[in-house]
């Protein structure tokens, strides 16, 4: 599943249509023109995630609920999303919205390590239940042929642990991504998926340990 990455994009670039450029990156853009336009630029309508392309990973937590959702929403992505060698980590994050991250509306810029980048914006909070966000204006090779994509968390209380199940799904910009897009989520982006799954496994749980420890 390794090999599907460079096939199915090489096979893009031999078919697909040009996308259209990033919102904010139009030449001779100024980094403060990039902001207000990144700041205002319309989220897209997502589509239901059964109707899109998408793959979900399940672990469950030794953090209760409680803590689990409190430390997901002060998350810092770099350290979170490391990357794989098929896709590059997250580098930081920029807030394009006042306020805390974890309320609807609220926006912010991904950078990711190979210095692309993306917009994402929560657009469901149901706290301590559930998150939802929707991600697109890619600038990266591989995404362009992603109109957007959409994400959930879900946080499911067993006991004094925590189920949380974590959903990705992508609506493809036409054909051929449409047919080719379902190896790649299942398979390199889904393997990105399980390895930040372990490190924010281990994070949150080193966070509700410490925070126990100085309980008592």
């Amino acid at each position: 599943m390794k090999a599907a990455l460079p096939l199915l994009f090489s096979s893009l670039t031999l078919l697909a249509c040009a996308s259209p450029t990033a919102v904010g990156y139009e030449p001779e853009t100024s980094p403060a023109e990039r902001d207000r336009l990144h700041r205002v630029t319309p989220i897209p309508e997502a589509a239901p995630i059964a109707e899109l392309t998408s793959t979900t990973v399940t672990a469950v937590f030794d953090v209760p609920q409680e803590h689990m959702t409190k430390w997901f929403v002060e998350l810092q992505l770099d350290k979170a999303l490391p990357g794989t060698e098929e896709l590059p980590g997250v580098l930081r994050t920029e807030p394009l919205s006042n306020g805390p991250w974890g309320v609807p509306g609220a926006r912010r810029r991904v950078v990711l390590k190979d210095d692309s980048t993306a917009l994402e914006q929560i657009v469901e909070a149901e706290l301590p239940k559930r998150v939802r966000y929707v991600v697109w204006n890619y600038t990266s090779d591989a995404a362009k042929y992603v109109e957007y994509g959409v994400g959930e968390f879900r946080f499911v209380p067993k006991g004094h642990k925590t189920e949380v199940q974590w959903t990705y799904a992508f609506s493809p910009r036409g054909w051929p991504a449409s047919w080719l897009l379902g190896s790649f989520v299942e398979g390199d982006y889904r393997d990105m998926m399980t390895k930040s799954w372990g490190v924010m496994k281990g994070l949150a749980e080193e966070s509700w340990k410490k925070t126990r420890a100085a309980q008592m």
